[in-house]
């Protein structure tokens, strides 16, 4: 009588089992991997796109009362201009500036409360691609940043803290996701 060597039904299952308690973990590390690269592309086009807004407004003026970007106006000629209450920021009344329409901005503190969702182009057309993100502008007084801690001077100063903050809700992740940029701006400076 000849023995042939072979494998029985139940060796097979046992090995089958062993075999699929070890993929188990290395699929659910796959999962997270492909989640972290998607959370990773999508902060990616969120930076981008802050710095997308900083190098937009860095190309307006100073002030209203400035002729030109680049242009140093007098500290208490924007005083004057603010008025007593430095909320007056965003788009002048009564000149052609209109707040629901960035094309008509001119100057840094037009863009004060500034929002955009999708994010628009420099001609103020809704960029369809980035539907899920949304764009969030303050300006404010900050006291000289070379003198130390950047805090809000609460008056008018040469300098201004622009606080781009884009807003994205992902399929990877079930909350929303945010980051944060900011440039000083100083007066009578020419940002290219």
């Amino acid at each position: 009588m000849s023995k042939t060597k072979g494998v029985t039904l139940v060796e097979l299952m046992i090995t089958v089992t062993i075999i699929m308690l070890g993929l188990i973990p290395l699929l659910n590390m796959f999962i997270r991997a492909t989640r972290g690269t998607q959370f990773m592309g999508s902060s990616t086009v969120a930076d981008n796109l802050a710095e997308q807004m900083l190098a937009e407004i860095s190309q307006k003026k100073w002030d209203e009362k400035c002729a030109a970007p680049g242009v140093y106006t007098d500290t208490p000629t924007v005083k004057a201009n603010l008025g007593p209450d430095t909320s007056t920021y965003g788009p002048t009344p009564g000149i052609y500036e209109n707040s629901t329409d960035k094309t008509t901005f001119d100057d840094v503190d037009d863009y004060k409360g500034w929002s955009e969702q999708p994010p628009q182009n420099l001609k103020g057309e809704p960029i369809s691609e980035y539907v899920s993100y949304k764009i969030s502008v303050d300006v404010t007084y900050v006291t000289d940043p070379v003198s130390g801690a950047i805090t809000d001077a609460g008056s008018a100063t040469d300098f201004k803290k622009v606080e781009v903050t884009v807003e994205w809700k992902s399929a990877s992740t079930l909350s929303a996701n945010k980051i944060t940029r900011y440039r000083i701006f100083y007066n009578g400076v020419k940002y290219d």
